[in-house]
């Protein structure tokens, strides 16, 4: 358990040593009880964030949408915005 242990149990949070994702590949049930720990609000975070940055970091960059809002082009141009693809080496 981390050195803030001691606090009440009520400033506490279950997480998954394994997260439910990964689960399967190490044999277990999403729902096993020795899979569980408990952790303080700020470690528990620290943790879920650390996990989701490294789940985004796997999947690579999401693709730019673009949007068709009708108008786009006008406004983008009374903006001073190049035309698509011209700017910064973007795609269209």
């Amino acid at each position: 358990m981390p050195a803030l242990w001691p606090l009440s149990r009520n400033a506490c949070e279950a997480d998954h040593i394994i997260p439910r994702s990964k689960c399967q590949e190490h044999g277990l049930s999403e729902f096993d009880q020795s899979n569980l720990q408990w952790l303080c609000q700020p470690c528990h975070s620290k943790k879920s964030n650390a996990e989701r940055w490294e789940g985004k970091r796997r999947e690579g960059p999401k693709p730019v949408k673009r949007s068709n809002v009708p108008g786009r082009k006008l406004f983008l141009a009374m903006a001073g915005v190049l035309p698509e693809g011209l700017n910064r080496g973007m795609p269209p």
